[in-house]
């Protein structure tokens, strides 16, 4: 609308302005027809109401604007006109996002299997100083570094991680428990080297959202023109 103004006869006159305003003009001044209804000014759907019933009601005989093509408004009381103009709707979708790397280290393994190599880590540790601090430790004289209780837990940790202990055991039986944890550390550490390795090529990302109850129950922010609530409401 550009402007209004009162008539001498106390009528408000409107002056507008639009492409299906301007299509109406030109009709009604070829055919030498008059515009006299009031035009409705906002988009509410009591507004929209109210124009639609008119129509019906023979209180006005055309009806122009905003008016969606869809079976509650084209009816047997009236008919549609071939539309002019076409508006697109995009509605933009949540897309997921990328895991973090912290994530990704880790969802390598499963809660149980950490949980596990933890636990295993520990008593790897106190195998380590009971065998050091045995009744044979007078016979066999093992390291200083499997007598202490953090000297075996830092012993355990190096060999879980892939690095080098400050010295190796000297007993038989220590050796060989040492031999099999190695092996054990060996192939989780190959297990995760090629789930990292995987990450780093190819990136994962979030649960895609499918469905519509899935978009309501996310922590997602999402807004909307509200245009789409009026047509929703219809």
């Amino acid at each position: 609308m550009r402007e209004n103004y009162t008539q001498n006869d106390g009528r408000i006159s409107y002056k507008l302005t639009g492409l299906s305003v301007e299509i109406l003009k030109f009709v009604c001044e070829k055919m030498n027809l008059k515009i006299f209804h009031p035009p409705s000014l906002n988009l509410e759907l009591d507004s929209f109401v109210k124009e639609i019933a008119d129509v019906e009601g023979d209180l006005s005989d055309i009806l122009t604007g905003v008016l969606p093509l869809i079976p509650v408004i084209v009816t047997s009381s009236f008919d549609a006109t071939i539309p002019y103009k076409h508006v697109n709707l995009m509605t933009p979708i949540y897309c997921p996002k990328a895991t973090l790397g912290t994530e990704k280290v880790l969802t390598t393994f499963s809660l149980s299997v950490w949980l596990t190599m933890g636990v295993v880590l520990l008593l790897t540790a106190a195998v380590f100083w009971c065998a050091g601090n045995g009744p044979y430790r007078s016979v066999c004289h093992e390291t200083h570094t499997y007598r202490s209780l953090s000297h075996c837990f830092y012993n355990a940790s190096a060999v879980f991680v892939g690095m080098s202990v400050l010295q190796q055991p000297r007993t038989s039986s220590l050796r060989v428990f040492f031999f099999l944890f190695v092996c054990f550390c060996i192939a989780i550490n190959i297990v995760f080297q090629a789930f990292f390795v995987s990450y780093l090529v190819e990136p994962t990302y979030d649960k895609k959202l499918e469905t519509l109850d899935e978009l309501l129950d996310a922590d997602v922010v999402y807004g909307h023109h509200p245009v789409l609530s009026f047509f929703k409401t219809m």
